[in-house]
């Protein structure tokens, strides 16, 4: 158990943390990577207390004899060994899943999370203002910066959906490529932790993507090509996938934090 807790701080105090879980839970996996620390190193004190109290003074207890007749049962001490051997072994074995995430350092979600996802689009909640966001963020005409998740909370108004067509913007996030050969650029929005990540994207127009792989994260500039959006819209309940006429991409490296997190 006190490794486990000592794995759990090392996970929660290193960037290893944003692959499965939101920022804000840092501080309880820190508290209880302590607890379990503490309380793995009292159990740990308390058995070897209790195996020294158990053996009377001047006596060796792997010399094969029995002293007073009385101070060990008919199974002799080589058995009981055995047993807390087995014991001993079980516990370790549980220790096998922290090890392989150790040695083999997965990676956060990304392309392969997408296709296996049941759908690429996911219902907005939240107000979003646009032209209050663009108005805060926009400097010299430069390209105003917005995540995914953003772009798909102002594309549920209509007004909203023009203005992004007429508005340079810049958003991140990775390569995917679906099935039919049309180019997405997505990102995985977490809620609580890893396992309810839902993806969102983006349909990249106009975007030369020979020799860039899935999973290559990219910064891409460009706007909103609004008519094509609205022609996507095939749910009522969805907001339809944002497309985005390309002007100009990089490469970028993986963000320290690589999914989107809901208000």
């Amino acid at each position: 158990m006190t490794f486990v807790g000592l794995v759990v701080l090392w996970i929660s105090l290193t960037d290893i943390l944003y692959r499965y879980v939101r920022p804000s839970m840092q501080k309880w996996l820190v508290l209880s990577g302590v607890a379990l620390a503490v309380i793995g190193l009292w159990s740990l004190i308390d058995d070897v207390r209790t195996a020294r109290a158990a053996v009377p003074d001047g006596d060796d207890p792997d010399d094969g004899h029995r002293h007073d007749g009385h101070g060990h049962d008919e199974h002799g001490p080589d058995e009981h060994a055995g047993h807390g051997h087995r014991r001993s072994r079980v516990g370790w074995l549980l220790l096998a899943p922290l090890l392989v995430a150790i040695v083999v350092d997965p990676a956060a979600l990304g392309a392969f999370a997408v296709d296996r996802a049941s759908t690429t689009r996911v219902p907005t909640t939240g107000d979003f203002d646009l032209s209050e966001h663009i108005a805060a963020h926009s400097f010299g005409g430069q390209a105003v910066d917005l995540n995914i998740l953003q772009l798909y909370k102002a594309a549920k108004a209509p007004s909203d959906l023009e203005l992004l067509s007429s508005t340079p913007i810049s958003t991140e996030g990775f390569l995917v490529t679906d099935p039919g050969g049309e180019v997405l650029l997505a990102q995985l929005v977490v809620g609580c932790c890893a396992g309810d990540a839902l993806p969102v994207t983006l349909a990249l127009e106009d975007i030369d993507a020979a020799g860039l792989e899935d999973n290559t994260w990219l910064r891409v500039t460009g706007e909103v090509d609004a008519a094509a959006t609205t022609a996507r819209e095939d749910d009522p309940d969805l907001v339809p996938m944002p497309v985005l006429r390309v002007d100009s991409y990089e490469r970028i490296d993986q963000p320290e934090l690589p999914y989107l997190y809901p208000a």
